[in-house]
């Protein structure tokens, strides 16, 4: 059994889908290059986590128990499901972990920190236990923690992405399938705004929903369009897909007016004019709220203008790589 063991997995970005894969459809969901990382190593003195970016160190942990701060909720909920199914390592260990790549100058991204987390420490603690299981099976007690720790809200895309990274086609409950990455489509994410609670988004639409009939339409119109996107990343049609991009953008600010939620953030109408003066497409990326954004362009159209144009608007785009590898030893 190794004395200790690390272990990165990647942060997400929802393409297509968001609100439609709760409603039984299809998402695109790829995985990016912002790592969360965990190391885990024996711990005489008891279970313990120490996590610079949060200004934690050697804070006791207890499988099982309440987490004795309520930032580390995710790591504890994946804890107790571990313990639930008896795949702990048998030695108490001192967990470190870091979620600061996700977090630029101006704050932190939406770019699934807590999934991230929780597919690193899952699959640093499988190797400190020295316990093999299936992608499927690391998955179902990944989700299972996660979900946990939300309150049983969320898709699980993000979980998905995280261990198994690429880009995906992700619905529930069914494994994910992987898709091929597009040479003729270029998707550029920008900060839009502050980051928003999926958790909040999610739980307000649900009770709007009952409310408002126009929510109903609204969602059965992005399981459509996310159902199409799908069909047309699978053709490789990267000019479909900027259409059905710029299309799902606007029905999810409609989604935002029908429902009354901040779904569309601050910029993106703005952001969506800009794309299209360039033959592109804009649409928000997760619950929306104006936190990141995508840019999608056909790469051969893709030129300094565009880049000039989105760093006059605020809206440069991060330093993201798409379809990066999923959760792994390091």
């Amino acid at each position: 059994m190794p004395e200790q063991a690390c272990a990165s997995a990647p942060g997400k970005l929802f393409l297509f889908g968001e609100y439609a894969v709760l409603e039984g459809a299809s998402a695109i969901v790829t995985a990016v290059d912002r790592r969360a990382l965990a190391h885990c190593q024996p711990s005489p003195s008891g279970w313990s986590i120490s996590a610079a970016d949060l200004a934690l160190e050697h804070v006791p942990l207890w499988p099982q128990q309440p987490a004795p701060d309520t930032r580390l909720i995710f790591v504890q909920s994946l804890l107790d499901v571990m313990a639930e199914r008896g795949i702990l390592p048998a030695r108490p260990q001192h967990l470190i972990v870091s979620t600061q790549a996700f977090h630029d100058d101006a704050g932190k991204l939406g770019l699934g920190s807590s999934a991230a987390l929780t597919g690193a420490l899952l699959t640093a603690l499988l190797a400190a236990a020295d316990i093999d299981m299936t992608p499927g099976a690391r998955f179902d007690c990944a989700l299972a923690a996660h979900r946990r720790a939300q309150s049983g809200r969320g898709s699980g895309g993000d979980v998905a992405a995280a261990l198994w990274g690429g880009t995906l086609d992700f619905g529930q409950n069914r494994p994910p399938e992987p898709l091929a990455p597009l040479d003729a489509l270029m998707v550029l994410c920008v900060r839009a705004g502050a980051p928003a609670s999926t958790g909040d988004l999610l739980a307000s639409l649900n009770y709007r929903r009952a409310k408002a009939p126009a929510v109903a339409h609204r969602l059965a119109e992005l399981v459509k369009f996310a159902e199409q996107a799908v069909a047309a990343w699978r053709a490789a049609d990267a000019v479909a897909l900027i259409g059905l991009a710029d299309a799902y953008g606007e029905g999810m600010a409609q989604l935002g007016r029908d429902a009354d939620l901040p779904i569309a953030g601050p910029r993106d109408a703005a952001l969506r004019q800009l794309a299209r003066a360039h033959g592109g497409a804009y649409k928000p990326s997760g619950a929306g709220g104006g936190d990141v954004g995508l840019i999608f362009m056909l790469r051969r159209n893709m030129n300094r203008r565009i880049m000039a144009s989105l760093r006059a608007e605020g809206a440069a785009p991060l330093a993201l790589s798409l379809h990066a590898r999923g959760a792994a030893p390091d």
